[in-house]
């Protein structure tokens, strides 16, 4: 019987190899368009802007790297994770200034929340530092507290004072060891970075 010849067919060999369909400045500018889509404010009604930042539909730019399927045009698709993203981080704030809310009322809080972070996106790895230009935006706009700026300036200034006391850095603590033998002039007190010292006018 003629023995049939053998031929390569493992997946890393030369001929079955994926072609690389992607460089890396190609795969970051996929990652960039991604994220400006995810990141762009909701319209009024909650939905994805129907115009992108050229004017041009959205529908066409998000058809260029995002496939419809069965259910769901492209639009639809991406939409689901525009509108995930800024409920989470809604909820960050939210979260974050329990006492600033109560201050402001539900719907200015949320008017407040909107347009801070349309002016302040999120650009850290952790949602921790998503409030941290809160106090200079309400200093620079407070036609969206109003009358009661004054105070949800030192409530938000209290608040971010907690996130800081949670989760900020901590020094190891000085004892008595570490004075021996030293002059008052080599002696440097500090406080530990997770401490915030506040001067407040309303009894918080």
């Amino acid at each position: 019987m003629k023995r049939l010849k053998r031929t390569n067919s493992s997946p890393t060999s030369k001929r079955t190899r994926p072609k690389k369909r992607q460089t890396v400045q190609e795969l970051r500018e996929l990652q960039r368009i991604m994220a400006s889509a995810v990141m762009r404010p909701l319209t009024s009604s909650e939905r994805m802007q129907p115009l992108w930042t050229d004017n041009r539909p959205t529908e066409a730019i998000v058809a260029g790297f995002i496939k419809p399927n069965v259910h769901l045009s492209a639009l639809e698709r991406l939409e689901i994770y525009n509108r995930q993203y800024w409920y989470r981080i809604i909820d960050c704030i939210f979260d974050d200034y329990p006492g600033l809310r109560v201050v402001l009322g539900q719907r200015k809080f949320l008017a407040l929340t909107l347009a801070y972070l349309e002016r302040h996106p999120s650009t850290s790895f952790t949602l921790r530092n998503l409030g941290q230009y809160l106090l200079d935006f309400i200093e620079a706009k407070p036609e969206w507290t109003g009358s009661r700026t004054p105070l949800a300036l030192e409530m938000a200034r209290l608040e971010w004072a907690y996130i800081e006391a949670f989760d900020n850095e901590a020094k190891p603590p000085m004892n008595i060891d570490d004075l021996l033998g030293k002059g008052a002039g080599e002696i440097r007190l500090r406080l530990q970075p997770y401490i915030t010292l506040l001067a407040l006018q309303y009894p918080l």
